[in-house]
């Protein structure tokens, strides 16, 4: 998990080029918020007047827990998946 969080945080406030179905996409990466057992990371799509997706990544006892969401104004909707998903392991 530190492994992840650390080569998470070399990414922030760079930009990657995607090219999907013939089109190029330009996302840029914020900074790592969190530390182990918890980092989430926003990346924002360039030119989609809002478009992010934010990147979660947890564990809980042998299980990595990897979520993305995407949408408008997103916050912390992949943190939250992400630990419903924690507790839920705890729980087992």
């Amino acid at each position: 998990m530190q492994t992840s969080a650390d080569k998470w945080k070399n990414c922030a406030g760079k930009t990657v080029t995607v090219t999907n179905k013939a089109k190029t996409y330009r996302w840029t990466f914020a900074d790592v918020k969190g530390s182990p057992p918890t980092i989430t990371v926003i990346d924002t799509q360039e030119g989609a007047e809002g478009w992010e997706c934010q990147r979660a990544m947890s564990v809980a006892n042998n299980v990595v827990v990897d979520v993305n969401a995407c949408g408008y104004q997103i916050t912390n909707q992949a943190g939250q998946i992400a630990a419903k998903i924690v507790d839920k392991v705890n729980k087992e």
